[in-house]
Order: C-alpha cells, then structure tokens, then sequence
C-alpha cells in the first residue's frame, strides 16, 4: 500500500512524516505528541533538542516504526542523490541548523509541504523555490524495512 500524502502544520513534518510511515491520522499523531510533551499544543520550539528528539523516538517506538533513527544513521553530501528505494524517512539538513523531515517510498518523496509526492530531482527544483534562502548541507535516509 502506498504512502499517503499528509500536509503538516506549523513545525510539524516530523509528525506528518511519522503519520505518513504508521499510516495513521496527523491529527491523532499530534495527540499523542501532545501527551507526551504535557500540553494540548504541539510546540516543539519550547523544549530542547534533546526533549524533542526523545518524543520522536517515543514516537518511532508507539507506532512500530522501531527502525528508524534518523539521528544515527549517517548523512550523505548534498551532491550525492539519495538512494529512497524501500520506505522511510528522508530529513533534509540546511546550514542554517535547521532540518525537514519526509517520507519516501521506492523513489518517491512525499513532503508534508507539498501537493504530491515526486522524485528527489523533482523535489530539488521544488525546494529551491520553498526554501530559496536555504542551503542543503546534509541528507541523511532512514529505512523502515
């Protein structure tokens, strides 16, 4: 079955990403989220690094997606066309410290910012104009199967 495209909220691709991968509603994603983080808005800004990754990962484990650590897997240069063939997580790391998270599914991306999923070449030339300030220093790829 293949991934559905769900569009994020604000600060939510990581949480559109895992709905996307459990094949469940954001809007029940970022319930749980919120439960975990103690309030009834998804703030990710308002805890640290740390407390935002532990959620993911909690996350990750809540919903079986116990493959995927984005944090540990090794990032490719930016020149390098990822290899998004399986299914998972694809997190775009800019210079600016910033990262977005996506899902992928043989070859496709699926970005909770965008209208439909499409090939890393495709979502190359889409970004430049959604994330025209921004540089791509990092891509790093996660597989849940």
């Amino acid at each position: 079955m293949a991934i559905k495209l769900q569009k994020q909220g604000f600060n939510e691709c990581q949480l559109a990403t895992i709905a996307m991968l459990a094949d469940r509603p954001l809007k029940e994603v970022r319930e749980v989220a919120c439960r975990m983080l103690g309030t009834s808005t998804w703030l990710p800004l308002s805890v640290s690094v740390k407390a935002f990754w532990l959620i993911v990962e909690t996350l990750y484990l809540y919903y079986g997606l116990t493959k995927i650590h984005p944090r540990m897997n090794q990032a490719t240069a930016n020149s390098t066309t990822p290899d998004l063939s399986g299914k998972g997580q694809i997190t775009v790391q800019f210079g600016s410290g910033e990262a977005h998270a996506m899902a992928f599914e043989d070859g496709l991306v699926y970005d909770p910012n965008g209208d439909k999923p499409v090939t890393w070449e495709e979502w190359v030339v889409e970004a430049t104009g959604y994330y025209a300030e921004k540089v791509i220093e990092a891509v790093v790829v996660s597989r849940i199967d």
